[in-house]
């Protein structure tokens, strides 16, 4: 009985840490195909992992908005993306969380100031959610 106990024990910590490495994997991939797009200065591609509709501000500026489409993002990119943030992102490293649905990824550059990209697992795939930047 004790070894069935030990056995199915094992199995369960065993299946969580194959699941956490998972998320792990999954957010990893979801920031470097962030990471690749912003890079790449492509608009569709970043659009295309949004949640919609977006909201996200700059705090101490001017700029607050809420994306209600990918029409209205790639109209607002330019603005959102800066040339000196897209270069902060594409070097941006992130250590993946173990386990969770949501995580955020925050990048500091003495231009544009310090930014937090909010994703989130929704379906199969992680999405940007949200974002908040003082800068």
């Amino acid at each position: 009985m004790k070894k069935v106990f030990l056995v199915l024990l094992i199995s369960v910590f065993a299946v969580g840490a194959t699941h956490a490495q998972s998320r792990k994997s999954e957010q990893s991939k979801a920031w470097k195909k962030f990471q690749t797009a912003i890079a790449r200065n492509d608009k569709a591609a970043v659009a295309a992992m949004l949640k919609y509709p977006l909201e996200g501000s700059i705090l101490n500026s001017d700029i607050n908005y809420t994306l209600s489409s990918k029409a209205d993002f790639i109209k607002n990119y330019a603005r959102i993306f800066t040339a000196s943030r897209r270069k902060i992102i594409a070097r941006a490293k992130y250590e993946p969380i173990p386990d969770e649905d949501e995580f955020n990824v925050e990048i500091n550059d003495e231009t544009s100031g310090m930014h937090v990209f909010r994703f989130r697992k929704i379906g199969a795939a992680y999405f940007l959610v949200g974002t908040i930047g003082v800068g």
